[in-house]
């Protein structure tokens, strides 16, 4: 048997080698250490607790059932019984905001083009028989971009424009309704159903303050709808030019959208947004009225709810 002495220079190599190997595992080990630690010791983010704080002074509607939330934290109070009812328009929220999960955009994109058929021009018609609302003039090849259909939709709440879009996005009024269901459902809001149509004029989409201010924090949360809601009016459509936002509230206590609906079934609802200063941080109130005697009504009562809010925030 041979034995082979090893250099002085080896020896001091194979001792740095176990060296920085040893310092490695030791990292190693004390970062898995500190993970745990952080783990167990790091902040939990709870709730806000703003809302809680505000409501002694909250001016809830007398009529119909509302809510109130502010984005970021899971906490929703109502008031009233929170039955489902027939959205009206607000069910345009729910559209864009799956809209923009099949074909999503990101701020200063337009999207791309729809070129208006025959198809958009019955639909129109149909919104026309309904007495629904509507952009009153589509003209076969007009193009739009998507987010100009957002913008028609959103801002004078064109049915036919929320048909239009829905289709555009998942081919059929049927594919886009059953998108839109599993969409809710996601996101936990079970009180909450899409019927036959994108625009909520039909009664069989329903939902309640509750979950419609859960909607409208998501509509918040999308910085491109979020932009289109705050606009009061906007130009540049090729067969009506200027279209106006229905929503005359924007401006007024911070608000910054989100969307009106009135109905026979429905009555007046209203989905509100409004930013308000705390502590030098600005916080978004997300409000929602259903069942309003009627649209002025919906509004008057939000807008009274919005400023209790802010007022016990501040």
């Amino acid at each position: 048997m041979e034995f082979t002495n090893l250099s002085a220079t080896t020896r001091s190599r194979r001792r740095k080698k176990q060296h920085w190997t040893a310092m490695l595992v030791l990292i190693v080990v004390c970062t898995f250490i500190a993970g745990i630690w952080w783990t167990l010791t790091r902040p939990t983010v709870i709730p806000s607790p703003l809302i809680q704080e505000s409501l002694g002074a909250v001016t809830w509607p007398t009529f119909g059932q509302s809510a109130v939330g502010i984005v970021g934290s899971s906490t929703v109070e109502t008031h009233g019984a929170q039955t489902r009812m027939p959205t009206a328009s607000t069910a345009k929220l729910i559209t864009a905001l799956v809209v923009l999960q099949a074909k999503p955009l990101s701020l200063g994109q337009s999207g791309p083009v729809l070129v208006m058929s025959r198809n958009d021009i019955a639909l129109l018609n149909r919104y026309i028989a309904l007495d629904g609302s509507k952009i009153g003039k589509v003209l076969i090849g007009e193009r739009l971009s998507e987010y100009q259909m957002l913008e028609s939709m959103m801002l004078p709440s064109a049915d036919n424009m929320a048909d239009s879009l829905a289709i555009w996005a998942y081919g059929s009024l049927p594919a886009y309704s059953a998108a839109a269901n599993a969409y809710l459902v996601s996101h936990g809001l079970t009180d909450t159903h899409v019927g036959t149509d994108a625009s909520g004029l039909d009664p069989s989409t329903v939902s309640t303050a509750h979950d419609m201010v859960i909607i409208g924090e998501l509509a918040m949360q999308n910085h491109v709808l979020a932009e289109i809601v705050e606009k009061q009016s906007v130009g540049g459509f090729p067969s009506v030019g200027t279209i106006k936002n229905t929503d005359t509230l924007l401006g007024q206590s911070g608000i910054v959208g989100i969307k009106t609906g009135n109905s026979d079934q429905q009555g007046g609802a209203f989905v509100g947004a409004a930013n308000v200063s705390v502590n030098g941080q600005t916080e978004t109130i997300v409000t929602a009225l259903y069942g309003a005697p009627d649209l002025t009504d919906a509004m008057n009562g939000s807008l009274s709810l919005i400023k209790s809010v802010e007022a016990g925030l501040k």
